[in-house]
């Protein structure tokens, strides 16, 4: 993030959006039936090394505010539904503590987010002592604030409340994406760019993983150049569109 237009981030008061947003569901009667809340952090505290299936911070969340008001239900089985859903999250990571190499404990690359042979992989942690109390940590958060907001009738929230009425309703959309064209503003160069869609591909930085769970082998977050070896293995397995 720290790599975008120094004028775009201008424009922001923090360099990740601190607000959780709720949409609360009620009954004509006034009655509650659920909340959908939406902020922005991944739900990667649970690290790759985890090998048990998990729902993470916003799982725990979730079970802790569906526990608050369907008391004595096994979860899932209560008249209240609480979510926890994905909003701009891109680049947010729930480990606060940063990244770190696992064996020397001192800081990572930031741009390619390795460490030095030797000092072991590059993992971010934190604010718990091991991911599991991480996990419970933020996912106690994120329901103490959605329980905060769902209590909280008055006007002093900012933004005010707005009541929504009506039908829920939906749009499913496919997009031919290698078809698609249009234009988008670059705020480097100030001018509008045409683009167009592709084939799907994954280039070298994805097989990298990221901080929250490191991938395998010599792949580098941030790369930018090709490798000879790796490109004889893609185009082995399938020729490249």
């Amino acid at each position: 993030y720290l790599r975008n237009p120094a004028e775009e981030r201008a424009q922001y008061q923090y360099d990740t959006d601190k607000t959780l947003t709720q949409l609360k569901f009620v009954d004509l009667e006034g009655n509650l039936l659920g909340a959908f809340n939406w902020f922005a952090v991944h739900a990667t505290s649970m690290n790759n090394t985890n090998k048990l299936v998990t729902s993470d911070n916003v799982g725990y969340a979730a079970l802790l505010l569906e526990k608050e008001y369907n008391p004595n239900k096994m979860p899932g089985k209560g008249k209240f539904v609480g979510a926890f859903c994905s909003s701009n999250l891109g680049d947010v990571s729930p480990n606060i503590m940063g990244p770190k190499c696992s064996i020397s404990g001192n800081e990572c690359d930031l741009l390619t987010s390795r460490c030095p042979s030797g000092e072991g992989d590059c993992f971010a942690s934190g604010p718990g002592k091991d991911m599991f109390e991480s996990t419970q940590i933020l996912g106690q958060r994120l329901a103490d604030a959605a329980m905060k907001l769902l209590v909280d009738n008055s006007q002093e929230v900012d933004p005010k409340p707005v009541e929504l009425t009506g039908d829920v309703r939906y749009i499913h959309q496919f997009v031919d994406m290698p078809n698609y064209n249009g234009s988008t503003y670059n705020p480097l160069s100030r001018k509008i760019d045409k683009i167009r869609g592709c084939q799907p591909a994954m280039g070298y930085s994805f097989a990298a993983g990221t901080t929250d769970g490191p991938g395998a082998f010599s792949f580098a977050q941030g790369t930018t150049t090709d490798n000879a070896m790796w490109n004889f293995v893609r185009d082995f397995i399938a020729t490249p569109t």
